[in-house]
């Protein structure tokens, strides 16, 4: 499909949503490729020629379209790939980052909401929906680790890590309440995930995106996983080699939110060493600032 086919697509979405719902489930591969290719080109090289790197990808009114594409069944998964791909390979900014990824999440949440109007249907071929649901997910949150796997090993990260960071704990929580009925093989799951995630290889530079996601639901973690977290930043800080203090600041704000919600003084520990590796007038204004 060419870009001006997409372009109709999306003026149709906006006079007649039915019609494209209708469309997008019967689209063939090759028909949804080029639609995607339309709306987010693969590469910053499929841009239009002048474009900046940041500029290629998908636009606020594209949004329309995007928001039927991640709650098409047919085209959900290849949507969500692709949107994902654009965002690590791109620049986008945290706005756009935050506005595709937003429609990614919803997308999925309709579709497990979706599965509680099926369960008229008899319920072999309910099980079936359910688990086909759950194998999409897990390959999303594949897709989610293997970029944050490319991105922490960065010595810049892009800014799209924390809005990556974020996919996480909503796809664990759908996908533990599809694994079973019980809390116990939700935790199981969860528990293996963030093992998968807490085993990257966090740096000073990107730890402090991870902290920032785990703190805000503090129950995603055991209290041996936090531990073991805590274990894993002292050590890191304790040996990296002389930080700036732009890299340090944000080590220091997440450390002391986690010891403010966990009661773990050992975060305080990690602080109180890193602010010692400041000059004099750099640690006053981060105490002042820690205690704003």
């Amino acid at each position: 499909m060419e870009h001006g086919s997409a372009r109709e697509l999306l003026r149709a979405s906006a006079t007649d949503a039915d019609a494209v719902r209708q469309y997008l489930q019967s689209i063939d591969g090759v028909e949804l490729n080029g639609l995607l290719d339309g709306i987010a080109p693969r590469d910053a090289k499929c841009a239009s020629k002048g474009k900046k790197k940041s500029e290629f990808l998908v636009e606020d009114d594209w949004l329309p379209l995007v928001h039927l594409l991640v709650r098409c069944e047919t085209t959900r998964l290849r949507a969500a790939s692709r949107i994902i791909q654009v965002l690590r390979r791109g620049s986008p900014s945290e706005l756009e980052s935050m506005q595709l990824l937003t429609e990614i999440n919803l997308g999925y949440a309709a579709a497990l909401d979706g599965l509680q109007d099926l369960r008229t249907l008899p319920k072999a071929q309910h099980a079936v929906r359910r688990r086909e649901l759950l194998e999409e997910l897990k390959l999303v949150l594949e897709i989610v680790f293997s970029f944050l796997g490319e991105v922490v090993h960065e010595k810049k990260p892009g800014k799209v890590l924390p809005q990556l960071l974020g996919l996480v704990p909503y796809f664990l929580g759908m996908v533990g309440e599809l694994s079973g009925s019980g809390e116990d093989e939700e935790t199981r799951v969860a528990s293996e995930n963030l093992a998968k995630l807490l085993e990257l290889p966090w740096s000073c530079q990107t730890v402090p995106s991870l902290l920032d996601v785990l703190v805000d639901d503090t129950t995603l973690m055991s209290r041996e996983s936090w531990q073991q977290l805590q274990e894993n930043v002292e050590r890191m800080v304790t040996t990296s080699p002389e930080m700036a203090s732009e890299t340090m600041n944000p080590v220091i704000r997440e450390c002391v939110m986690v010891a403010s919600v966990t009661g773990d003084h050992r975060w305080i520990g990690i602080v109180r060493y890193l602010l010692r590796q400041l000059p004099v007038h750099l640690r006053q204004e981060a105490e002042f600032n820690l205690q704003m």
